[in-house]
């Protein structure tokens, strides 16, 4: 009789368009926190603003990403630095992978991880992320925002929001925004071309609309942050990290989640 071994199935790989880092972290709730950042291929938006089409575009993701194993990704991490807790998955939308493998693998070495996403596509592991960052797309974007998947990403605990605002429609998208979920960290971000608009520069500070909603007054990046980026850095952290433009930092608002949640506050990340 003759033994039959069943084929091995081939090991799971993922479409990585870069790994980098550290760089201190320049947008969302662990702005200036050094972190590692791996970017997976492929989304299911087309903003029509994307800085990193690269990693979006079906055709630029295959002749840019190199199809890495999580065990793969957790060894290229530790090569560019063993040291730093924090990894941000980001993207394209990461969460469009199964990442359950490599959230398990880092988090066996000690590290600590962030997700980037615009809060479409939901996946359990998740829940296993110690912060996970949403940037829902204003009508700048081209796109649509589906509020009853959006409501899964608020109901995280280590969930907080983020809005780029480029035009007084964003604007009240954002306060809309934060309105739906007052518990979460909202950090807004004024796109450059609209802080240097004239008359729309008083979207942000003292005395404007945005006033209520706890901005803070824009400010200059820090230079320690402007530098902490490698030499040829192109996307979304390289942009963030070293324009000096006008930035509403922390925060629009932090609440508990009331009632339906109590203790939602969220500390400081370190």
């Amino acid at each position: 009789m003759v033994s039959l071994t069943p084929p091995s199935r081939p090991e799971k790989t993922f479409p990585v368009v870069e790994t980098f880092g550290p760089v201190l972290q320049g947008e969302g709730r662990m702005i200036g926190v050094p972190t590692l950042f791996v970017r997976l291929g492929y989304c299911d938006f087309k903003c029509r603003w994307c800085d990193s089409l690269y990693a979006v575009i079906p055709e630029l993701v295959r002749e840019n990403a190199t199809q890495m194993s999580a065990a793969a990704i957790r060894e290229r991490l530790d090569v560019l630095d063993a040291t730093v807790p924090w990894v941000t998955l980001s993207g394209g939308n990461p969460v469009m992978h199964d990442l359950t493998e490599l959230v398990a693998l880092l988090h066996a070495g000690g590290r600590k991880l962030a997700v980037e996403t615009q809060g479409t596509v939901f996946r359990e592991w998740l829940r296993a992320c110690e912060v996970v960052t949403v940037s829902p797309k204003p009508p700048s974007s081209g796109m649509e925002t589906n509020f009853a998947q959006l409501d899964r990403f608020a109901a995280l605990p280590q969930a907080n929001l983020k809005v780029v605002v480029f035009d007084d429609a964003d604007l009240a998208y954002a306060k809309g925004v934060h309105q739906r979920y007052p518990w979460c960290v909202i950090t807004g971000r004024a796109n450059r071309s609209t802080s240097r608009a004239g008359p729309r520069a008083t979207l942000i500070g003292p005395g404007s609309s945005l006033a209520p909603f706890g901005y803070v007054m824009p400010r200059d990046m820090p230079p320690e942050i402007a530098v902490a980026r490698r030499p040829g850095q192109t996307g979304v952290a390289a942009e963030r990290l070293s324009e000096p433009a006008w930035v509403c930092q922390h925060l629009l608002m932090e609440r508990n989640h009331g009632a339906s949640g109590a203790g939602r506050a969220h500390p400081p990340v370190a």
